[in-house]
């Protein structure tokens, strides 16, 4: 299980500052500051967590603009400033899990069989990616904030909207289905 939570904080590429930097500025009415200003501070979170759900570069960049745009909409109540990295991710989340129904990469029966039936037990940790998007949206972005962001159980709680005991137990219920979807095959 240990293996499979370093696993997790590798899934993305790593270039969402790349990918950000070729998407066209948004202009937001005389706003810019705030927009280099979210995008200089927060752009490759925002980038790296919606390519890590949706499983696309250019999904990630339809949600990287929606969550732009919601965050300058909100921005106009001022009531960000004292948690604005809280804020920045659940405008995230939100987008996401709107998203990810419509948008995220979901596996075929065919490829879901190739994974259970084909690789030994390295095989399997190679492509754990391909086993972590076999998880629910909600527990993806759970694993994705705690694990390879390490945001306290409390930050995650306050982007999720949910209590951390409940948090606590979904996270343990989601290692554990990762766990079986790798090591119950082998």
């Amino acid at each position: 299980m240990a293996t499979a939570k370093k696993d997790i904080a590798n899934l993305t590429t790593g270039v969402a500052r790349e990918a950000a930097a070729k998407l066209k500025p948004l202009t937001f009415k005389g706003k810019n500051d705030f927009y280099k200003r979210i995008t200089d501070t927060y752009g490759d979170l925002i980038f790296d967590l919606s390519q890590s759900v949706l499983w696309s570069r250019p999904n990630a960049q339809i949600a990287f603009r929606r969550v732009l745009k919601t965050l300058y909409r909100s921005s106009l109540l001022g009531r960000y400033a004292r948690y604005e990295k809280i804020w920045v991710i659940r405008a995230t989340v939100n987008c996401l899990m709107e998203m990810a129904p419509r948008y995220g990469r979901t596996l075929s029966s065919a490829e879901r069989m190739m994974l259970d039936g084909s690789f030994d037990a390295e095989g399997r940790i190679r492509q754990i990616d391909s086993y972590f998007h076999r998880l629910n949206h909600e527990d993806q972005i759970l694993l994705i904030l705690r694990d390879k962001y390490e945001l306290s159980f409390e930050d995650v709680s306050a982007c999720m909207n949910l209590p951390v005991g409940s948090l606590k137990l979904k996270r343990a219920q989601a290692l554990k289905a990762l766990d079986e979807m790798i090591w119950d095959h082998a």
